[in-house]
């Protein structure tokens, strides 16, 4: 109940003792109201004199003496339940308050609807009114209720509370002077609980507020503008401190607690409080430094509330609460200082990465380089040997570096993914046979299976994307025996703006259990240390993988159970590319449902050749066997015979070039139909020196992973509607070679062991090397020879007396063959070296130890250049 709902029933409770004041003048002789009005005054003080429940429970024993009752029982509404929260009985032990409570409200529902309304209800002899149920008749009966009076309390209308009077043993006629006493009294009664209850809950919430207050150990302030004091809580000078202890102070008093830096702050709230209301008129929040006893400083974080200020008035008062912050403000300071501390060390581990990236890329280009010339040289079996080992080191101990090299890129924040233009297929293409030796040793086969709706062409940085998957297909073959292992592309998402890919890389190897998968993620962590020792690694893999991933906006997960293989997905966001699909996007309508024969032992493969030819429109049959396929094919042969047969290399018994040859020479046809041979080696290693002849029993060759443009290609080569597809940054072998016979460049490279290899390899190609030890070397014999002298500069960066950057930049700065295609060969191989040789003047870059196949290209490809623009 609302203070003003209780108010005016006291208003009601006196006018009604006013009524008996005026009926006691009215008739003087009426001595029982008289006694009645006397009675309710005590009860009155009483009940509102104590704030204690005995003052009401002595109440409703008062009351039952006065009116000469057995019972009196308040019941109140809480929840929509009437609850018994008051009671008095004179005969507690003869009749038990639980048999009285037992009667409910839908046993008496004339009594109900009285009071519903607001009316009393009176029962003076209830055996014999049948105003109850017969289940409430019978507990009457049980407890020897004679009469009854039931008085309600209603609050907005509805039921609030009720009290009921009772008389046990026999009937009663009840007066109404009875009825003017249990209504006053009963408007009393609730007036006073409702009264305790507020100061209870009035209690309980300051209570909350002290315990809130101490748990905080915050300070509490309110300055009273109109006085112009300010209370501070005991919390305030407990933080500066002083005795806790409350007080109210002047504001130059609290002007004085402040740091003398900070009082131009509590000048703000004088201006605001003055009517400069620039300032944010309702909250405002700052940090401020107060003056401690001892003189230190204690940031506090101060939130204050003007009040009165709104619609633009001057406030009235102004509330605030200080929250210490010294201890935050201290730890910030450290981490201020901690990051700093960090970012040297991180340039300094930056610095040391690229020295060391250095230092052991250069011993690294003489190793692999020597090697490469080496194996142009007559060996022995053994010695061939020996040397593959060697390489295969050297290429491990490379791959180690980059990692490591990569995962301080990672740590530093510094990678930056390119977002250039890229053929999925063959970078999918490249990724395989980058893997093919590994699992060749193994026996494993390495199936790629590229959705028909997976676009070919694509913008972003596949060399990236090929590292991400090669750690994946790395980590399957390291620990798979036998079976495949298959990576499927499929379109995760598309827009307008970028399709997102999902790769899977599956195998069947040993497996992890769910510890181990919680651990997978970590930086040098491995499945156990049985798994490090038996298979190596870094343990890095994988999280490089994983930023790599997430560089390109994508997540991977991964499905695994020991013994039953693993499934590691990913999603990469790719822009759409410019350049279109691939021509199989023209395919030629005299290829549709050309029949074809599918031949593969290896049943994911066999499924992923079926459906690049199904969406090819070929009409196809697979079998798995060769044996299989020569009874398909004279089956056939009798009614519809195959157009073309797709055949796998590898196969138990009969291997594919051999049943090739069968078909060609053996079966007896009607029509030979064309072949096609699919293999995961490359076509030397099948067809060895057999390229040249006629005789070969096949019309085209695939390497594994096949696209679908692939496919078409060779299709179209075999049914003469070629649409070959070149590279334009690569020249064939032929020109290549045609190119570089005789080309003349100039290389600048301090280190004697790296300048043998790079002659070396470029003597390969019949081309003519001089060589400069530093920098000024090869300034001054650029300048000492014709412009077309030289076809190149090869230069190094580290070198004495003039490095290669101030060496190119002083060529560019010339007048003599300031043009001239210059090449950065280095160790450098972090983030900002590219950038750095490029800004310098130089025209590409490549890093150590040098592939001669790149550095063929890239020096072909200035020099075919030079050529185009030089004059007959």
């Amino acid at each position: 109940m609302d203070k003003k709902s209780l108010e005016q029933q006291l208003a009601d409770a006196q006018a009604r003792i006013a009524q008996l004041e005026a009926r006691l003048h009215a008739e003087p002789a009426n001595n029982l109201i008289a006694e009645s009005e006397a009675w309710l005054r005590k009860i009155t003080i009483e009940l509102f004199d104590r704030d204690d429940v005995g003052a009401l429970t002595d109440a409703m024993a008062q009351l039952g003496e006065f009116l000469q009752v057995d019972d009196c029982v308040l019941a109140q509404n809480q929840d929509g339940q009437f609850v018994n929260v008051l009671h008095w009985q004179r005969y507690p032990d003869r009749y038990p308050l639980e048999q009285l409570l037992a009667i409910k409200m839908e046993h008496m529902p004339d009594a109900y609807a009285h009071m519903r309304e607001g009316r009393v209800r009176q029962d003076p002899d209830v055996v014999a009114g049948g105003y109850v149920s017969p289940e409430a008749a019978q507990l009457i009966s049980h407890m020897n209720i004679g009469a009854y009076i039931t008085v309600p309390v209603l609050h907005h209308g509805e039921l609030h509370s009720f009290l009921v009077l009772i008389q046990r043993e026999r009937p009663r006629r009840w007066t109404e002077n009875d009825v003017h006493v249990a209504e006053t009294f009963s408007a009393l009664l609730t007036l006073a609980l409702t009264r305790q209850e507020s100061l209870r809950a009035l209690g309980a919430s300051q209570q909350r507020y002290q315990d809130a207050l101490a748990a905080t150990r915050d300070g509490i302030w309110e300055w009273d503008l109109r006085s112009q004091r300010i209370f501070l809580s005991e919390g305030v000078f407990r933080m500066l401190g002083y005795a806790p202890e409350a007080r109210t102070v002047s504001p130059e008093e609290f002007k004085a607690l402040l740091h003398p830096d900070e009082r131009h702050q509590f000048e703000l709230f004088e201006r605001f409080a003055g009517g400069d209301h620039d300032i944010e008129p309702e909250f405002n929040s700052r940090e401020v430094r107060m003056r401690h006893k001892s003189g230190r400083e204690v940031w506090c974080f101060v939130r204050a509330k003007f009040v009165g200020a709104e619609h633009g008035q001057k406030p009235t008062k102004i509330v605030g609460v200080n929250a210490d912050i010294s201890r935050f403000k201290a730890v910030q300071e450290e981490l201020t200082v901690a990051k700093s501390l960090a970012d040297s060390a991180s340039q300094a581990k930056s610095e040391f990465l690229t020295r060391m990236s250095h230092e052991i890329r250069t011993p690294m280009n003489a190793i692999i380089g020597m090697g490469h010339l080496l194996s142009d040289t007559r060996l022995s079996r053994t010695q061939k040997d020996y040397l593959s080992n060697i390489d295969q080191a050297a290429n491990s101990l490379l791959g180690i570096i980059n990692e490591i090299l990569d995962f301080a890129k990672i740590e530093a924040g510094t990678i930056v993914l390119e977002h250039n233009h890229f053929d999925l297929s063959d970078a999918l293409a490249k990724l395989v046979r980058k893997a093919a030796p590994a699992a060749e040793r193994k026996n494993l086969e390495v199936l790629v299976h590229m959705a028909p709706e997976v676009p070919h062409y694509l913008r972003g940085d596949s060399l990236r994307l090929r590292q991400a998957l090669f750690n994946l297909l790395d980590n399957a073959i390291k620990f798979t025996h036998k079976g495949e292992i298959q990576i499927n592309v499929s379109v995760h998402e598309t827009n307008t703006h970028y399709v997102a890919l999902k790769f899977d890389v599956c195998d069947r190897g040993i497996g992890m259990t769910r510890e181990q998968l919680a651990e997978l993620f970590t930086p040098f962590m491995q499945a156990d240390g049985s798994t490090r020792r038996r298979f190596g690694g870094t343990g890095l893999g994988l999280t490089v993988s994983k930023h790599l991933i997430e560089l390109m906006h994508g997540e991977i997960s991964v499905n695994s159970s020991p013994g039953q293989g693993s499934q590691f997905s990913f999603t990469a966001r790719f822009g759409h590319s410019v350049i279109g699909a691939l021509p199989v996007r023209d395919k030629s309508q005299k290829f549709r449902h050309l029949k074809t024969l599918v031949v593969d032992d290896n049943k994911a493969a066999r499924q992923i050749l079926t459906n690049l030819a199904t969406h090819l429109d070929l009409h196809v049959t697979s079998v798995a066997s060769a044996a299989e396929a020569f009874s398909a094919i004279e089956l056939a042969d009798r009614d519809q015979p195959f157009d073309l047969v797709l055949m796998d290399y590898q196969m138990p018994e009969i291997d594919g070039l051999s049943a090739s040859r069968t078909i060609k020479e053996k079966l007896s046809l009607s029509q030979i139909p064309a072949i096609i041979l699919v293999s995961a080696f490359h076509r030397d290693e099948v067809l060895g020196d057999k390229q040249s002849q006629t005789d070969i029993p096949v019309e085209s060759f695939i390497s594994k992973p096949i696209s679908q443009s692939h496919l078409f290609d060779a299709i179209a080569e075999v049914f003469g509607d070629s649409v070959f597809r070149s590279d334009a940054d690569q020249l064939p072998a032929e020109q290549l070679a045609k190119t570089l016979k005789g080309v003349r460049v100039l290389l600048a490279e301090d280190n004697v062991v790296n300048q043998k290899v790079a002659v070396g390899i470029l003597n390969k190609m019949d081309v003519a090397v001089d060589i400069a030890n530093n920098g000024q070397e090869a300034i001054d014999l650029l300048n000492s020879h014709a412009c077309n002298y030289y076809g190149a500069v090869l230069m190094d960066m580290e070198m004495p007396e003039v490095d290669g950057y101030d060496a190119t930049r002083r060529m560019r700065a010339g007048n003599h063959c300031k043009d001239i295609p210059i090449i950065a060969m280095t160790a450098h191989a972090m983030r900002g070296d590219k950038e750095r040789c490029l800004a310098a003047g130089m025209d590409a870059y490549i890093t150590k130890p040098v592939k001669p196949e790149l550095l063929y290209q890239t020096l072909a490809s200035f020099i075919a250049k030079s050529k185009q623009t030089q004059p007959n």
